[in-house]
């Protein structure tokens, strides 16, 4: 009776592999290339080259920081001095992507890989507006006030505010 626990062992090394392509394939990384500065992931635990955010994780640049994050799509994401965002998704599936960021205070750039309409995505997400771009250049600003401006520097800039009406800038 020994093919019971080598089949079970075979069914454990057959399925091992294929969820973590799925886990793989469904979450996008961001990793820091670039960073000057005080910059942290939570108070008081420094930022360094090389580490890797998720989804669900924040960043804050304190006076004269400024951090640099390499998307997994090839996009960057610029974070400029007294800034805060969480990354909230980074979803890569084979029906498209999302790479959406909340922007809770400061300003940010991103430059965007292209991609296909209707089915990826890229959005700023502020207090009160979210800006989404088809092309390759976006740029948010968030005051303590909650005013936001946001910038498209090249393609379409698209925004939805409070009431959820969407306008093409």
């Amino acid at each position: 009776m020994k093919t019971k626990p080598i089949l079970g062992l075979l069914t454990i090394i057959l399925i091992l592999p294929a969820s973590s392509q799925v886990q793989a394939q469904g979450t996008g990384t961001a990793t820091v290339t670039y960073l000057s500065g005080k910059v942290e992931k939570a108070p008081g635990v420094q930022v360094k080259l090389g580490d890797v955010f998720k989804a669900g994780d924040r960043l804050m640049t304190g006076p004269r920081g400024t951090v640099e994050l390499q998307l997994d799509d090839g996009g960057v994401v610029k974070l400029g001095e007294k800034t805060t965002i969480e990354v909230a998704d980074l979803t890569r599936e084979a029906g498209g992507k999302r790479s959406i960021f909340k922007v809770i205070l400061g300003k940010v750039r991103a430059l965007v890989t292209k991609f296909t309409p209707n089915r990826d995505r890229f959005e700023l997400q502020g207090p009160m507006a979210v800006a989404g771009v088809s092309g390759s250049d976006l740029g948010a600003d968030v005051t303590k006030d909650e005013d936001e401006s946001y910038f498209g520097f090249d393609g379409k800039l698209y925004s939805k505010g409070s009431d959820g009406k969407p306008d093409t800038l």
